[in-house]
């Protein structure tokens, strides 16, 4: 039988681990070093570090989240002398927000007076969840009444017909079966 040889370069033809080590800085597959400290860690300034922080949101779920803030906003200001809590929501207590939650899902309504759409009203009330990220408003057991009020209110619309989405329609047995038979 002929001889069977394996050669496993694990380090690269030639090299050794040492060498490898070395390559695997200068082959570009880490970031650059520091040339001022000379060290594989980089120094960010605090600039830097915001602006990769904001990387981590998407621009649109920024502007949705501004959009929330605006009318929830402008909704306490307009309700200010009927509301049972005159503290900021941002700093006030879970109760607090519930209860200012509570009245702002039943009676916010769109800059002509009409009710937001079932879809519009899930993403403010995903938006503030996001803006007070303190608490979690569709978890804590501080909310359970406002929520229920949300779902109320949603339930209300899809029967009210004020709910626009539009779904496709379903895809037929016929067009089912021409889908899956084919090469595509």
């Amino acid at each position: 039988m002929d001889e069977f040889i394996v050669n496993f370069n694990v380090f690269g033809v030639g090299k050794t681990f040492e060498d490898w080590l070395k390559s695997d800085e200068d082959d570009g597959m880490t970031k650059a070093k520091d040339k001022a400290q000379g060290t594989r860690f980089r120094d960010l300034t605090d600039e830097e570090l915001r602006t990769i922080e904001d990387g981590a949101i998407e621009s649109n779920t920024k502007k949705a989240t501004a959009f929330a803030i605006k009318v929830f906003t402008e909704w306490k200001s307009h309700q200010k002398d009927r509301l049972p809590v005159t503290t900021d929501p941002d700093t006030c207590s879970a109760e607090e927000l519930h209860e200012l939650l509570r009245r702002f899902y039943s009676t916010v309504r769109s800059a002509v007076g009409k009710p937001y759409s079932v879809a519009t009203m899930t993403g403010i009330r995903a938006s503030l969840n996001r803006h007070f990220s303190r608490l979690h408003l569709y978890a804590d057991s501080e909310f359970t009444t406002s929520n229920r009020v949300f779902k109320s209110i949603k339930k209300t619309h899809r029967k009210n017909g004020q709910d626009k989405a539009k779904h496709h329609p379903h895809v037929n047995e016929a067009d089912l079966k021409l889908l899956h038979e084919s090469a595509a």
